[in-house]
């Protein structure tokens, strides 16, 4: 079945009668079974159970990897009632709305043999193996309760060209690293009906991105100026480009080029971001919420995503939403509790180390580990064992507070009270000044200006 979760439990009963109550399938994390990294919210993911009645076993299949071995020790009774998304306490009834699971599932096939790895690995591409003994398209299911029924193709979903706009203004170098940095790319229209689509798409965001100061929207276009060959080029090949919307002004002093709401290509310091391309769905990391236990840390996972606007915001399974609010300001909601975690108030890119304002954490970190107040928390694609600069760079852990900085601005080797020496350093040379600056005064005594006096005294 394909299924988009952060858990799945009880999710597919079989009932056979008051004593063969049977979970086909139980994933659920209170057992002792955590698979992390394995699943992101709002995806589809494939899920597959092998049952060897022989040998009562069972194994668990994600997106066609092996990821659990488990016991199956209760036998499963043939003239049954199979039921997807609820527990039933007798055969086709006793439902209870606290046990629906909510959400979407599509795909569920039974077979009567065990698949062969190949096979598995085809069901996660929709490309099942004939002769199930049900099959999902052709079963006529009954519904009960709120159940909407809707076609969708998971394979085609997981594979949809991605866009979203970032509703900030960035130069174009930071908007540049953070669209690679999802495996996404700027815009590069090569005709009219490109560009047509492009301002169609901002101008339906055309007050995200506006500040107190500006109320136009723009967005950076993946075309530079080759200031050799003195021409325009664009797209991943950087290929002269065949398709111009340039105002005509001088461009000299100019290397990159936006799109306003009108389709012109025109020049700014700073514009919205819009990133496009198939998404590789990196893992963004949020770390700072919780108070220290030791050398306990306490780290969010979040998953790019955008809404039905193309806006981008960040999702975590455990309910944590990191999104742009009207007043120009990032909030964090943990969504299960619809409570406000953190906000920056401002309109700058949240990326890095930043100074938040958190409301109470007990949602997230338990009331023992729970902040309020100022602080700062680090989001980045940073994983644990790493240092974030406060740009949002990643660098290995062990260059903080190694004298050599890594990060750009040098915030690697800012507030150290541990020095970390290599083994090759040369303790005979002076330390770089930047990052121990001396502490010396210079002052100079200057006479600006002499006048000769003659006198003379005549009696």
């Amino acid at each position: 079945m394909f299924i988009p979760f952060s858990s799945l439990s009880s999710a597919f009963s079989s009932c056979a009668g008051p004593q063969h109550n049977i979970f086909v399938m139980e994933y659920m994390n209170v057992t002792g079974w955590e698979l992390e990294g394995h699943v992101e919210p709002q995806r589809w993911h494939s899920a597959c159970i092998m049952r060897n009645g022989t040998a009562r076993r069972a194994s668990l299949y994600l997106d066609g990897a092996k990821r659990l071995d488990m016991d199956a020790p209760e036998q499963l009774y043939l003239n049954g009632t199979l039921v997807l998304g609820n527990d039933q306490d007798y055969v086709g009834g006793g439902f209870s709305t606290a046990q629906s699971a909510p959400g979407l599932v599509t795909g569920v096939y039974l077979w009567t043999r065990m698949l062969s790895l190949t096979e598995v690995r085809e069901v996660g591409n929709c490309a099942p193996p004939e002769a199930a003994l049900l099959a999902w398209d052709v079963t006529p299911w009954r519904m009960v309760g709120d159940v909407l029924r809707e076609r969708v193709n998971p394979c085609q979903e997981n594979n949809t060209h991605t866009r979203f706009l970032l509703p900030i203004k960035l130069n174009v170098q930071k908007a540049r690293w953070f669209c690679s940095g999802h495996g996404l790319a700027f815009p590069f229209p090569t005709s009219k009906a490109e560009n047509d689509e492009i301002i169609s798409f901002i101008n339906m965001n055309l007050t995200s991105c506006s500040t107190k100061y500006f109320s136009g929207t723009s967005a950076w276009l993946d075309i530079v100026y080759d200031i050799v060959r003195q021409r325009w080029i664009g797209g991943p090949d950087r290929q002269p480009i065949s398709f111009s919307a340039i105002r005509e002004i001088s461009i000299k002093d100019w290397l990159s080029m936006v799109v306003d709401s009108t389709g012109e290509w025109v020049f700014e310091d700073e514009s919205c971001t819009v990133c496009q391309g198939t998404d590789i769905h990196p893992q963004v990391y949020i770390h700072g919420l919780c108070h220290k236990e030791e050398l306990t840390e306490h780290y969010s996972t979040l998953y790019p995503r955008s809404d039905k606007r193309g806006i981008y915001y960040l999702q975590g399974s455990s309910g944590l939403r990191l999104y742009h609010e009207s007043g120009y300001s990032w909030v964090l909601y943990h969504l299960p509790t619809n409570t406000l975690i953190a906000q920056e108030n401002s309109a700058e890119f949240f990326w890095g180390r930043k100074e938040w304002q958190l409301n109470g954490t007990a949602a997230v970190c338990g009331p023992q580990r729970q902040l309020f107040g100022s602080h700062n928390l680090t989001i980045s694609w940073c994983r644990p064992g790493s240092f974030t600069c406060t740009s949002g760079e990643c660098v290995p852990l062990t260059a903080r507070c190694s004298l050599d900085p890594e990060c750009e601005d040098e915030s690697d080797e800012m507030n150290c009270q541990l020095v970390h020496t290599p083994d090759d350093y040369q303790t005979y040379l002076a330390p770089y000044t930047p990052i121990l600056p001396l502490n010396y005064t210079i002052v100079l005594n200057k006479v600006s200006l002499i006048f000769p006096v003659s006198t003379a005294i005549t009696w």
